[in-house]
This record gives C-alpha cells, structure tokens and sequence, in this order.
C-alpha cells in the first residue's frame, strides 16, 4: 500500500498523530480544529488511501506506527 503523496498536511497530522494513540478530541486540541473535522479528516485517509473501513485503517496506523514489526 503506497502511503503518501495524495494527503494533505492536516491529514498527515491527523495520521501521525493517531498512530500515537492520540484521541480525536486530543488531536482537535493539538490541531485546532473541531472532533468533527478530525473525524472528517480520517474518513477522507480512509478513502484517498483506498481503504474500505475505519477497520482497515487502524491496522493501517498499528502496522506503520513506530515501534511495530
């Protein structure tokens, strides 16, 4: 799965910030934006990366997290 160009720089936040097991409400603080766009910004991940579900895109984050093997 190519990750990458396609993203804009908030869902590259978004994204990294998730892989660090950051809440949304915690990524909305960070971000300074609303639960809702950060909720908006994974479902637009989720569909720019061509996954199918929130599912697939959490094991996305847990297999290029840092630390996974």
């Amino acid at each position: 799965m190519r990750i990458g160009g396609r993203l804009s720089k908030k869902e590259w936040q978004v994204l990294s910030l998730t892989a660090k097991e950051y809440s949304a409400i915690e990524i909305s603080d960070i971000c300074k934006i609303s639960a809702k766009t950060v909720y908006g910004h994974k479902r637009n991940i989720v569909k720019k990366m061509g996954l199918y579900n929130h599912i697939q895109f959490s094991k996305m984050i847990c297999e290029h997290s840092p630390g996974s093997s």
